[in-house]
């Protein structure tokens, strides 16, 4: 189908974004200019995607999706079951492991190329947190005291819903996880930190997942509860706002060409000419 299909590129290109990120820091040793918070939301967003496919897949799961989208549960031939990708989730998870391998490159690798601009900022911290108590909380809700006959939960609140609300997560994480390198890059008068090319393949996914979720509202408008949104409806306003990220990012590249950066550390050099980054010690 059209939509596993931009699906499954739209994820493709994310990673090969993040993989083009991790040699892009090894070929110049230093990671001069990454925001800490793009990496840590990028984290974060695949993992709530890997571990929702995880969720989608128990009993409870299905039972609940069943009595809630009886429409996409059929005898034999007729059943569809959850709509999700085994090959969407194995990217996912390659996604995961390069980001793991960008907080490595941060904090071990390429430690002594950072300036001190670059950490975590409390505002990302505090909408993390408040994100993933909000998970909590529906998390406690739809387990306690469940009924023992149909298992579904009291306070009108589902296991299907905490994956629900565990999932949307993921797309707030995409939406916001470009805002604080475009941030950095303005404060420090810069346009090192991550790659053009990652920056255009990060581009290219977005317009499918735009293309994606529009394709997904003309799903649903024919055919109604046929199965579960998934969250569908937000990847549209999550991938036109990560869009705009992207074409920020890009300008930025364009303006700062010829500009020296002003959070230059101690210890490095930049040289604008070739687009090198060299590590210079002070003895």
């Amino acid at each position: 189908m059209l939509r596993d299909a931009l699906q499954i590129a739209s994820q493709s290109l994310k990673a090969a974004a993040l993989i083009h990120q991790i040699q892009y820091h090894k070929a110049k040793r230093s990671v001069y200019g990454l925001s800490f918070d793009l990496v840590l939301l990028t984290l974060l967003q695949n993992l709530h995607l890997a571990v929702s496919f995880i969720f989608y897949s128990f009993s409870l799961s299905i039972k609940q999706y069943q009595a809630r989208y009886p429409l996409s549960f059929g005898d034999g031939d007729n059943f569809s079951g959850i709509p999700m990708s085994s090959l969407v989730f194995l990217i996912n998870c390659i996604s995961l492991l390069a980001a793991l391998v960008l907080l490595v490159q941060i904090f071990i690798s390429y430690k002594i190329t950072r300036n001190l601009s670059q950490k975590f900022s409390y505002t990302c911290l505090m909408i993390i947190t408040g994100l993933e108590l909000k998970n909590l909380y529906v998390l406690f809700m739809a387990t306690s005291k469940q009924g023992s006959t149909n298992g579904m939960g009291n306070h009108s609140l589902l296991w299907l819903d905490f994956i629900y609300f565990f999932n949307l997560d993921s797309w707030i994480y995409g939406m916001l996880r470009f805002m604080p390198q475009a941030s950095l890059n303005f404060a420090g008068i810069s346009r090192f930190g991550y790659a053009g090319l990652s920056i255009k393949l990060e581009l290219l996914s977005n317009i499918l997942i735009i293309i994606q979720g529009l394709c997904n509202g003309q799903d649903f408008e024919h055919y109604p509860n046929s199965e579960i949104m998934l969250n569908y409806d937000v990847s549209v306003l999550s991938g036109v706002i990560s869009l705009a990220a992207c074409l920020v990012l890009l300008y930025q590249k364009k303006i700062y060409k010829n500009e020296k950066p002003i959070f230059v550390s101690k210890y490095q050099m930049i040289d604008d000419n070739n687009d090198n980054m060299n590590e210079v010690f002070e003895l």
